[in-house]
């Protein structure tokens, strides 16, 4: 092992050779069968629709598609899922060493408003390009199929033109050696080849045994439907005995008294006329409005059902709380979100932390697409530095709480600032999410944070390195970036 030079071949990076410009993989919305029709509209009578039904023969991640657009704790799941993670998408370049790559950066940055914002108006309508919208369907996505995946799209000078959203339970995988999968796009008879450099795949908790991912509310299914079953039969329930209702007994004496003696002998033509007044009494009195007086003979009395001290109901409750305690876990939520908050201050604040804690994790995948897709990007520019992409945590404290806490932060980094245990750099991306402005003073390694305790000089004495020639300088320039004179790709 020591003979081999395992770090001299992260240079020898091989790219391909030809692209597919316009790109292959098809969008969730594009029917190439009917690609001169309008795409169908949603459905609107979804309400109307028995899902209790459809739960019999609907497969599992359309149901999940229902449930996150009509379901009311699913769709609040989602909504807050969604709104908690929807942070700041941020990225930096390091070189095949690890310092930072300013001029990979520029590049990223370059790249990223390319692909946001539209470069030719002749072609007609464009739709919403940008970043935030992008991540925002990309959510979305992985919310509903438990993964993502994109393509990237080249144009003729293997420059990156956009960035295509694919469905994910498109794809179909096989595994022609061990280790190695391939994907393949089937849509009805179509079927395209996405064993490409441009396509990444990223999934969410995804079962290490199988390559098809499934959505993270997947085990919230049999709940919801048990809790709208039971939703469902208390409105059944509700409807006969939970309202008083009207209760008419017809004297079948009185109106049988004066039947003509040959009705009186025959048992059907009595029971004939018998049935005909119950109708025809029956029609009138379901006409009758609550603020309308009743007029009837004295062959029909009334009387009510349901009274307040007669009805007799069932206690559901224990019921339902076992169902909404598991759907608040199938749903990895809190009561809150769901709009059941009862928790005392402390548990509340456990809560809190775990859900943006998840709501972190779905920007897991989200960073390892992107990380892999603007890293390819640079490949194809000639550097060989690596992009980390990473979002902003999840916060649901104010800003103004936070202020300590990065008060604290701050005077850790700039302590290891001073004592030159990170670059000039660093500290600005660490502190700023940002490169450090060419006004700024480098101050790695110069000590300014102990000569500021002696009482000796402050910080803005301290001078660049080159009237330093004794300091401890680290920080990087553009013109020290080490990607200036990494090996160029092959």
């Amino acid at each position: 092992m020591a003979g081999i030079d395992i770090w001299g071949k992260l240079g020898n990076i091989l790219l391909p050779t030809s692209g597919n410009t316009g790109g292959r993989a098809l969008t969730p919305s594009y029917d190439p069968q009917q690609s001169d029709q309008a795409i169908g509209a949603p459905e609107t009578d979804m309400h109307l629709r028995d899902l209790m039904n459809e739960r019999a023969s609907t497969e599992d991640d359309e149901l999940i598609a229902t449930l996150m657009q009509y379901d009311p704790d699913v769709g609040a799941a989602v909504g807050a899922f969604l709104t908690l993670s929807n942070t700041t998408m941020r990225y930096i370049a390091k070189t095949p060493e690890g310092e930072i790559d300013s001029d990979a950066i520029d590049k990223i940055s370059q790249l990223m408003t390319q692909i946001s914002y539209p470069v030719d108006y002749a072609v007609g309508f464009s739709s919403d390009r940008l970043l935030k919208t992008r991540n925002q369907a990309l959510r979305y996505m992985l919310l509903k199929r438990g993964s993502v995946a994109v393509e990237m799209i080249l144009d003729d000078m293997f420059g990156v033109s956009d960035v295509r959203n694919i469905d994910t339970k498109t794809l179909e995988w096989y595994e022609k050696q061990p280790g190695f999968l391939t994907p393949v796009q089937k849509i009805d008879s179509d079927e395209v080849d996405l064993n490409i450099p441009t396509f990444f795949y990223a999934s969410h908790r995804q079962d290490p045994n199988s390559p098809y991912s499934k959505s993270m509310f997947i085990s919230v299914i049999n709940t919801v439907y048990a809790r709208g079953q039971i939703v469902n039969d208390l409105y059944n329930i509700m409807q006969i005995t939970g309202y008083p209702r009207m209760d008419i007994k017809v004297l079948e004496d009185t109106i049988t008294k004066h039947l003509p003696d040959d009705m009186k002998r025959d048992p059907k033509k009595r029971d004939e006329y018998v049935n005909n007044q119950i109708a025809s009494i029956t029609r009138r009195f379901s006409q009758v409005r609550a603020d309308q007086p009743i007029v009837h003979t004295d062959s029909v009395e009334l009387d009510t059902l349901n009274s307040p001290n007669g009805s007799v109901g069932i206690d559901i409750r224990p019921v339902i709380e076992v169902l909404n305690a598991q759907n608040q876990a199938a749903l990895r939520s809190v009561a809150t979100v769901l709009g059941r908050g009862e928790s005392g201050v402390n548990t509340a604040s456990v809560e809190a932390q775990i859900f943006s804690m998840q709501a972190a994790e779905i920007n897991e995948p989200l960073s390892s697409i992107w990380s892999n897709l603007l890293t390819f990007a640079l490949r194809l520019s000639g550097s060989t530095s690596y992009v980390e992409v990473y979002f902003d945590i999840p916060e649901m404290r104010p800003p103004n709480e936070l202020e300590p806490a990065m008060v604290q932060r701050q005077s850790r980094l700039r302590k290891d600032l001073s004592d030159g245990l990170i670059t000039d750099d660093e500290y600005h991306w660490q502190m700023y999410n940002r490169p450090r402005p060419s006004s700024a003073p480098l101050l790695s390694g110069t000590g300014f944070e102990s000569e500021k305790a002696d009482g000796s000089a402050d910080t803005t004495t301290n001078t660049p390195q080159k009237d330093q020639p004794n300091s401890r300088q680290r920080a990087q320039t553009k013109s020290s970036d080490k990607s200036a004179n990494s090996k160029a790709v092959k």
